[in-house]
């Protein structure tokens, strides 16, 4: 009878560590910047750039001084990248991203999204980006800033972070007719003396952005163009919201 009673206890506890793990796995979760962030997961392959998303532990992790760490390599062959979605909506208001990373040294193949997206609305139609890649042609420009609130026409501007540039501030600032594009190289990790190297302004159509997104960060791969040796890693100190606007 003990014996009995042993078992159904040993299978009761490995079933509930099963489905802890489960869905420990399923619903990721990590604090970053004062906010919660879910980890993208997929155990198929997706987009962007058809790539596995979140399936390796090194994909996103944060360090002792609080920073986030996106890495995208490649493993059993199969590209492994990294996203992160802030859990929460937020509206219109200013976003800033602080990166530490020489992004003209990029790997051509490799992307850095800095964006704020609503994944209710057709995703074509509802997403303000700032993208770090030289896509596949390696003496492009290695950043660029883009709205897509049209089906066909979405607008870009694409422009180069220098060398020098270790420390960077990228600011959206999103307001219901207008959007500003921001871009500042800083001269330490304090982010200290920001001098602004690129700026863009766009008035939107305001049809079919809606005000509700999130704020997601990815590092990704254009498998086409990149061999298996280029891995990529970016560190990003903060994401700030500074500041909300009824419009």
């Amino acid at each position: 009878m003990k014996s009995v009673i042993c078992f159904f206890i040993l299978f009761n506890l490995i079933h509930i560590n099963s489905s802890s793990q489960i869905n420990s796995e399923m619903n990721r979760q990590l604090l970053f910047s004062e906010k919660q962030w879910d980890i993208k997961k997929s155990n198929e392959k997706e987009g962007p750039g058809n790539n596995y998303f979140g399936l390796h532990h090194r994909n996103v992790t944060i360090d002792k001084k609080g920073h986030l760490h996106l890495r995208s390599f490649y493993r059993k062959s199969h590209w492994y990248c990294a996203e992160v979605i802030n859990k929460e909506y937020t509206g219109y208001g200013i976003y800033e991203f602080y990166i530490e990373n020489r992004l003209n040294n990029f790997n051509h193949g490799s992307v850095l999204g800095l964006f704020l997206y609503n994944e209710d609305y057709d995703p074509y139609f509802n997403e303000i980006d700032i993208e770090v890649s030289k896509w596949c042609e390696p003496n492009n420009k290695n950043t660029q800033y883009v709205v897509q609130d049209h089906p066909h026409r979405p607008t870009k501007h694409r422009f180069v972070t220098p060398e020098k540039c270790k420390f960077t501030v990228h600011r959206i600032e999103f307001r219901a007719d207008t959007i500003h594009f921001r871009s500042f190289c800083c001269t330490n990790q304090s982010f200290n003396d920001p001098v602004e190297y690129a700026a863009m302004s766009y008035k939107t159509n305001n049809i079919l952005l809606t005000e509700a997104v999130k704020i997601r960060m990815n590092l990704w791969t254009v498998q086409d163009c990149i061999q298996p040796k280029h891995k990529q890693h970016v560190t990003i100190h903060k994401v700030v919201h500074l500041q909300s606007f009824n419009k």
